[in-house]
């Protein structure tokens, strides 16, 4: 699931290969019904730009973007961090993170109408904020040649990195500024492989840009599946959404879907290992089936909710979206972002072309390179999220092997304080961090962490890309946290 969009004032449109431009008022476009006054207030103060990068190394690539600058006065934009977002599915759009999880504009019911209100806690008050819809396919992004059809990270890495290079070709006083790459869900594999695709490219010198990547994180990512499809049963049993005899049944599948795995991950690339990998998959998920068979037997049969344990599944993704497909799809709004596409939350086909690198790990060969390298790396994840929960992260990112493995692994873990409170520490979860590594588990949130903790998702994505320690930040030390973060702070509609 994922992630974005939304628009502002000054919306400029890059069109096709000729990169033309074309400048929008996007505020203007919109009657003052749908707008509330503190977003149309935003849209005229802060530049935003959306529109089309081709990708001129294939046959008709289109990709789409949103670029939020940063909210806030007094910052000199060529000095502020470019925080790049993608969202998962695989093939889920980055409006949908745009527009309930960390955009600078939520969308709003009210009576009849869907209007555009402005977000407390968006990610742009941290630095200029890209959202990409990736991989070729998914949302506004598009080709009219299925040879362009993203199958493995390859592919997906360098349509993102030619993106990277055209948008920082039609934005110079942008191209020096530090870069981090962000994203949530199956975006736990393509963050980094696309991270390390920029480092790589910077190692050849390779392309008409040296992209200054600084750092990159993952929100309850799919990274390691071998990892994360064995801490199901544990997860589940230890929140007690499930018997222990169904946690039993589950690890018994285990050794066979590792098995599976490991088949996968030997083969080459090809239609072959493709079959492989789809098979290892369908194996695999009788583990999480398993487990949410169970847990539904315990709510009279309805589903929970696999984003967030605290909820029932009630709608498609468990969520209703439907106000952004209405109003993405509306004729004012398309002409505003400069596209003519029926925009879905996720599109199939692309999800389909993936099934064969689902059971692919881009840890080992990915991540150690950029860490040893002094890029910093955060992996994040909500308690409350079952599908790509922490404790298979935590997993992961604990039997990484790298330089800093033992320091880490042997790192106090730290309450994750988000603000201080006449003297007593405010904490919103928790940190183990060394090195340029850094876990973060943040307290009573799902799989979509700026969705339900905006506040103390922009303290970590702030301290972050600011170079500081997650746990503490620039907060003076106090000799220990006494009250829990409630962030009663929701996206409008929830």
């Amino acid at each position: 699931m994922k992630i974005c969009l939304v628009l502002l004032a000054a919306l400029s449109v890059t069109a096709n290969a000729a990169l033309t431009m074309r400048a929008v008022d996007f505020a203007s476009n919109l009657d003052s019904r749908f707008m509330t006054p503190d977003a149309r207030a935003d849209a005229q103060t802060y530049a935003a730009s959306s529109g089309y990068f081709a990708l001129n190394a294939t046959n008709d690539a289109h990709l789409f973007y949103t670029l939020f600058e940063r909210r806030g006065g007094g910052v000199d934009a060529s000095a502020s961090p470019l925080i790049v977002w993608l969202t998962g599915g695989p093939g889920c759009s980055a409006e949908l993170a745009s527009l309930y999880e960390n955009g600078p504009f939520a969308l709003e019911r009210r009576g009849e109408d869907v209007v555009l209100t402005r977000r407390a806690h968006a990610w742009n008050d941290a630095g200029h904020l890209l959202f990409v819809d990736s991989p070729v396919g998914t949302g506004f992004s598009y080709s009219s040649s299925r040879r362009d059809a993203a199958r493995d990270e390859v592919t997906v890495a360098e349509d993102l990195l030619q993106f990277l290079y055209a948008f920082f070709l039609r934005r110079p006083d942008l191209a020096d500024v530090p870069v981090f790459v962000t994203g949530e869900s199956y975006a736990g594999h393509y963050v980094p492989a696309f991270a390390h695709r920029i480092f790589l490219a910077n190692k050849k010198e390779e392309g008409p840009v040296r992209i200054n990547l600084r750092g990159m994180a993952v929100g309850n990512g799919l990274t390691d599946p071998e990892i994360q499809y064995g801490a199901y049963a544990d997860y589940s049993l230890g929140n007690d959404i499930v018997s222990a005899s169904a946690a039993a049944k589950a690890m018994t599948a285990y050794p066979a879907c590792r098995k599976a795995i490991e088949a996968c991950t030997a083969g080459e690339s090809g239609k072959a290992n493709r079959a492989t990998c789809v098979k290892a998959l369908d194996q695999c998920q009788t583990i999480p089936e398993t487990l949410l068979e169970d847990a539904a037997s315990r709510l009279g049969g309805k589903q929970i909710n696999v984003y967030d344990i605290r909820k029932t599944c009630d709608a498609e993704l468990c969520y209703d979206f439907s106000d952004a497909e209405n109003w993405l799809n509306r004729p004012d709004v398309q002409k505003a972002l400069g596209v003519n596409k029926k925009w879905e939350m996720c599109d199939s086909r692309v999800h389909a072309d993936l099934m064969g690198d689902w059971m692919h790990a881009y840890v080992d060969g990915y991540i150690p390179p950029l860490l040893e390298a002094g890029i910093r790396v955060m992996i994040y994840a909500g308690d409350q999220d079952f599908i790509c929960n922490a404790l298979g992260n935590e997993r992961w990112v604990k039997a990484m092997r790298w330089t800093g493995r033992e320091d880490f692994n042997a790192a106090r873990t730290e309450p994750f304080v988000v603000s201080s409170d006449d003297g007593d520490d405010i904490v919103g979860g928790s940190v183990r961090e060394a090195g340029h590594l850094s876990f973060v588990k943040i307290n009573q949130a799902g799989h979509m962490v700026p969705m339900d903790q905006p506040r103390n998702s922009l303290m970590m994505i702030q301290r972050f890309v600011d170079g500081e320690p997650i746990a503490r930040g620039a907060l003076k030390n106090r000799s220990a946290p006494r009250r829990a973060a409630v962030d009663s702070l929701r996206v409008a509609m929830y």
